[in-house]
């Protein structure tokens, strides 16, 4: 579960519908199971910014740091992507659980996972602010983020 690549077996998911019977356990089952996610994820933006994909394709995104509207949109194109997997998995895990808040459980464990980018993100982000004192590239720069936070929300 803490790797790039992570595959939800049938199994796993006939397993998680067993565990709806005992909600404590199915709820601890998804905590961990997010914990180990936000760690993978976190370790993946970090690699994403520095070395880039497998075989150096793609690059890394701080190789355009440099270029604060292509290094933004990078990391929250990244984040978007990663987000969206994300979900998806959550969604296969507990696809066999009758539960009616499943919806609520996938998006509070989804926020959790994606919570651990924040503070690098931001921080680079901020840095980019800085370093960019221009009107029209800060302008840019909201509009580009707007975007991305109403396609990801």
């Amino acid at each position: 579960m803490t790797t790039d690549s992570v595959e939800v077996t049938s199994l796993l998911a006939k397993a998680m519908q067993a565990l709806q019977d005992r909600p404590v356990l199915f709820q601890y089952s998804l905590d961990e199971y997010g914990t180990a996610r936000r760690t993978a994820v976190v370790r993946g933006f970090i690699d994403a910014l520095t070395r880039g994909g497998p075989g150096g394709t793609p690059r890394p995104i701080e190789l355009h740091s440099h270029d604060p509207l292509r290094y933004t949109g990078d990391m929250l194109a990244w984040l978007h992507q990663t987000a969206a997997s994300e979900k998806e998995l959550l969604q296969s895990l507990v696809k066999l659980a009758t539960n009616s808040d499943r919806e609520e459980e996938i998006q509070s464990i989804l926020g959790h996972i994606t919570e651990g980018v924040c503070r690098p993100f931001k921080v680079r982000v901020e840095q980019v602010i800085v370093a960019e004192p221009g009107p029209v590239i800060l302008y840019k720069l909201n509009n580009l983020i707007k975007f991305y936070h109403y396609t990801i929300a």
